[in-house]
């Protein structure tokens, strides 16, 4: 049997806080109510600039004649393509530092020298600096739940989060260089058989370069890198003593690299 469907020039359309519109459909050529309203979704945009499909109305006109009316109005909350967000500027988890930003000052100025190592005691013949333990890096720490739809959430998708948990991102992505986010976690449950909400936790750190600790510059260091330092004992002068100073300075790699842009998410902020 031969059909056709057509959009017609009629439209119906409300401005306003609750913005819709209708387009207009004619189906020709079957009887069968249950076509009639499969043609007249798959003909019809599932989108019409910001509105969203969300009801589709059939009513036969006359013989194998239709018509179809296609409403389109603002999200609901909970629908697929909508994104929700929140976030949190904090001091990163606490970390071991061996190692100050500057020595501000020393009393005497004929005190030992120890180039920034921070809490050096003597250990045996040695010195040892014990460091301590603070909040040194500025993160931004931030979750984004994305409705995604039923059909899209595969047992390939849910491997692919699992496989990228815990990584940084490999390359540029949106506004953060190469290293400075990592993914946390990623949560959610099926609603029904339509959508599936799930939470991206994410923790951004900024890259660093031209870190300057004694006479050692630490040229570059990604956000979610490790930096430690190596001292000697050197001979001070002016404290005529046994000193110890940085040496060396390693940045160390901890997380995988993941690619950030195969999870496929739009920017809540874009």
């Amino acid at each position: 049997m031969a059909y056709s469907v057509e959009l017609v020039g009629s439209r119906e359309a409300t401005e306003g806080p609750s913005p819709s519109i209708v387009l207009r459909y004619l189906i020709v050529g079957t009887d069968d109510d249950a076509l009639v309203r499969a043609l007249t979704n798959a003909a019809s945009p599932v989108t019409y600039g910001s509105l969203v499909k969300s009801q589709i109305r059939t009513s036969e006109e006359g013989e194998e004649f239709w018509r179809g009316d296609v409403q389109y109005s603002t999200r609901k909350k909970g629908e697929p393509g909508q994104i929700e967000w929140a976030f949190e500027m904090s001091a990163a988890p606490a970390t071991h530092i061996s190692t100050s930003l500057e020595t501000v000052a020393k009393y005497p100025a004929t005190a030992p020298d120890f180039k920034q190592f921070l809490n050096v005691r003597k250990d045996g013949n040695d010195l040892t600096p014990d460091g301590l333990d603070a909040d040194v890096a500025t993160s931004l720490t931030w979750s984004e739940t994305h409705y995604l739809t039923f059909a899209s959430f595969t047992p390939a998708y849910i491997a692919k989060l699992y496989a990228l948990r815990g990584r940084v991102n490999d390359d540029a992505w949106r506004v953060y260089a190469k290293g400075e986010v990592r993914l946390l976690s990623v949560s959610g449950s099926p609603k029904g058989e339509y959508v599936v909400p799930l939470t991206f936790r994410f923790e951004a750190i900024p890259n660093e370069t031209n870190i300057v600790i004694g006479a050692v510059t630490v040229t570059a260091k990604e956000g979610h890198e490790y930096l430690w330092v190596y001292g000697e004992m050197k001979e001070d002068a002016t404290a005529k003593c046994k000193v110890i100073q940085p040496q060396g300075a390693y940045v160390e790699k901890i997380y995988e690299y993941g690619d950030f842009s195969s999870i496929g998410l739009p920017d809540p902020w874009a």
